[in-house]
């Protein structure tokens, strides 16, 4: 048992938390092309691009650098080819797990007054959760190559570690 001051710096302190688990939502592809391409002839599109396998990459290969299988996108190469992509899911983007603390305690003043000292720890683990990946294809309908070099890379992280206290 504490007593005294001993009991007013080091007893009743509080703990809180919350853990956050999500998975990642609906990841779709668009497609451009650089110089400009009609490929409907009159505008009408459902994809303007063919998807050629399976775009997703199994869990344990993917990666920052490569999040979904961009080999299964391909342009469309003549005037009449609408593409064969209508579906408007093709992947899971990054999900993240997340924890934040709170340690706080209350400390009685006269009169009835009440001081609170609370520090907060956001993303306490430190952990990297992936965010943003760049699902944008630009093709090149002379050459049909893929010309953005960011294309299916993981492009930013949710906040690192933070703390503050008050």
């Amino acid at each position: 048992k504490f007593s005294g001051v001993t009991r007013m710096i080091l007893g009743d302190w509080k703990l809180s938390g919350i853990s956050t688990f999500a998975t990642g939502g609906r990841g779709n592809v668009s497609v451009s092309y650089a110089p400009a391409f009609d490929n409907s002839g009159g505008g009408e599109t459902c994809g303007n691009y063919n998807i050629v396998g399976d775009i997703t990459l199994p869990r344990g290969e993917r990666s920052i650098d490569r999040w979904f299988n961009t080999d299964a996108v391909k342009p469309v190469t003549t005037t009449g080819d609408l593409g064969n992509d209508c579906d408007p899911w093709k992947f899971r983007l990054p999900g993240f797990n997340n924890h934040d603390l709170s340690l706080f305690k209350d400390f009685r003043l006269k009169g009835g007054q009440v001081l609170q000292y609370r520090w907060e720890i956001y993303n306490v683990a430190n952990s990297v959760s992936f965010q943003t990946v760049n699902t944008a294809a630009v093709f090149n309908p002379n050459t049909g190559a893929q010309t953005n070099s960011n294309f299916g890379k993981v492009t930013a992280a949710r906040a690192e570690r933070r703390m503050q206290m008050a």
